[in-house]
């Protein structure tokens, strides 16, 4: 059986989603927090990123911000990178994140 349930909320690296100014280019690999991104923001760029969590995490250098599951960052280490942790209420998490 799998363990207990890591996070699984979505997570902001690079600023905060309230803080981030209009036009903001901010970068995720998903269909879905692309539509929910715009939901909230319609304001924002969304660009399409690939590559593993720290290829992701680099492009901070060239977008104002990325969107990663939460899950990933605490397991590889990288939860000093979160900015803000979206809120599943208004940002839900795909199902089953977190869970292996």
């Amino acid at each position: 059986t799998p363990g207990p349930r890591e996070d699984v909320r979505d997570a902001l690296c690079g600023g905060t989603l309230a803080g981030l100014p209009a036009g903001a280019r901010v970068g995720t690999g998903s269909t879905r927090r692309i539509a929910q991104l715009l939901a909230l923001r319609p304001d924002l760029e969304v660009v399409p990123v690939r590559g593993n969590v720290p290829a992701r995490l680099a492009r901070t250098r060239t977008l104002d911000a990325v969107v990663l599951a939460a899950a990933g960052l605490h397991r590889l280490g990288l939860a000093g990178e979160i900015t803000e942790y979206l809120d599943p209420e208004a940002y839900p998490p795909a199902p089953g994140q977190g869970a292996l």
